[in-house]
């Protein structure tokens, strides 16, 4: 909530809050920096990054106040502004950093998993980060079969990975021809 702006249209005054939205606009910035390593130098959590001498979280820090400061200014309480939509952008942007973040975490457990149990990063691949990305595409066809299209849901068995594999195919080829023409 204080990192994801939500912009609601059902809602009364599109799920306006001041004080809310800039405190988000203050929140966001720094949480997009922490958490994608974007403030810290190398793998060492504790260098952080400059720009010619001067610390990017404190260049962060800034904009974050900068950006809140005119919101607050420009902005009432009891109407959103002409710019309100632009939060549903931002909210967006952070929702997709939150997964990127957790996604990782997952990652980092399995392969902690991995290091206690003694398991190579190739059959944690092959295994549990397969499985893991199949259970969606599992709990799908299942409830598709159950409401009476079994026939779609054993389709979708088949047709979701063959999909998959063969756009990332097309992707990839069309990256290297494109690479070789150009490169």
């Amino acid at each position: 909530m204080i990192t994801i702006p939500v912009v609601d249209y059902e809602k009364e005054k599109h799920n306006w809050n001041k004080i809310l939205n800039v405190l988000q606009c203050m929140t966001c910035p720094l949480f997009s920096a922490i958490v994608t390593k974007g403030i810290f130098a190398g793998d060492d959590d504790f260098n952080l990054k400059t720009l010619n001498g001067f610390p990017v979280i404190v260049l962060i820090v800034l904009i974050s106040i900068v950006l809140s400061g005119i919101v607050w200014c420009t902005s009432k309480h009891d109407t959103q502004p002409k710019y309100h939509d632009l939060f549903a952008y931002m909210g967006f942007v952070i929702s997709v950093i939150w997964i990127y973040s957790i996604a990782n975490e997952i990652v980092n457990l399995l392969q902690m998993l991995g290091i206690v149990f003694h398991i190579s990063n190739a059959i944690l691949g092959l295994t549990l980060l397969a499985w893991g990305n199949s259970i969606g595409d599992l709990i799908a066809d299942t409830v598709m079969a159950r409401q009476g299209f079994p026939r779609m849901g054993i389709s979708a068995c088949f047709g979701g990975p063959l999909f998959s594999i063969l756009c990332k195919l097309c992707i990839h080829v069309f990256y290297k021809q494109t690479y070789m023409v150009l490169f």
